[in-house]
Order: structure tokens, then C-alpha cells, then sequence
């Protein structure tokens, strides 16, 4: 479909500037180079390479939920799952709740429920 086209796309293009960045920035400096990116600036107090420093601590502070936001939710659901009160519905901590059977070990949704009593 056109939707994953794009998702395609962006990941490809991506990965293509930031393979072409990185070995652009290894070539140039070679064996100068370290593997924490910020070692390889200078302390002279320059505002630019205050401002990369300042830009990277952003990017890690806002990219670290990003990344344990579903670590969070598949321990929540296996909790769920471990300490079910023996029905077949599990409930998420946002308030879904997902009911299914299983048959010859392939489960089938059956309903799924967000919040009360709004069905999707």
C-alpha cells in the first residue's frame, strides 16, 4: 500500500544519510575518532559545539520513553497474564480489555473493549 511505501522510504532514506554521515565523519577523522560522540568535541567552549552537546542531551531525554514505553506495556500484559484471576480477559493498564479463546494453540480475538463499554 502507499502508507507502507513511505514508512519504507523514510526508513530507507534514513538509514542512507546517517550510514553516509557516520562514515563521511570516521574517514575524515579516523583513529582520532571515539564511540561516545561527544568526547570528540572539543572543551573550547565553542557555541556551536555547545549547542551539539545541548542537542544531543534533548534528543536521548525524549527519545528514552519513546523506547521503554513497550518495554512498560509487555510487562504489564504478561502481569496480567501470570496473575489472571483464571477468565479469559486481559486487561491493560490503559484500559483495554481483550477477550479471546484459543484453539489448537492459535488464539482468536474475540472483542476488544477501551475503557467501560465502548466496543471496537
Amino acid at each position: 500500500s502507499r502508507t507502507q511505501l513511505v514508512i519504507d522510504g523514510a526508513i530507507g532514506s534514513s538509514f542512507v544519510l546517517m550510514l553516509l554521515f557516520g562514515l563521511g565523519g570516521y574517514l575524515y577523522a579516523r583513529d582520532k575518532t571515539d564511540g561516545n560522540i561527544l568526547n570528540n568535541i572539543s572543551e573550547s567552549g565553542d557555541l556551536f559545539f555547545l549547542l551539539g552537546r545541548l542537542g544531543c542531551g534533548i534528543t536521548i531525554m525524549f527519545v528514552t520513553p519513546m523506547m521503554l514505553f513497550p518495554c512498560r506495556s509487555t510487562l504489564v500484559e504478561l502481569l496480567n497474564m501470570l496473575f489472571q484471576d483464571g477468565s479469559d480477559t486481559v486487561k491493560h493498564g490503559t484500559g483495554t480489555r481483550v477477550s479471546s479463546y484459543e484453539t489448537d494453540d492459535i488464539e482468536e480475538v474475540t472483542e476488544v473493549t477501551v475503557g467501560e463499554e465502548t466496543p471496537l
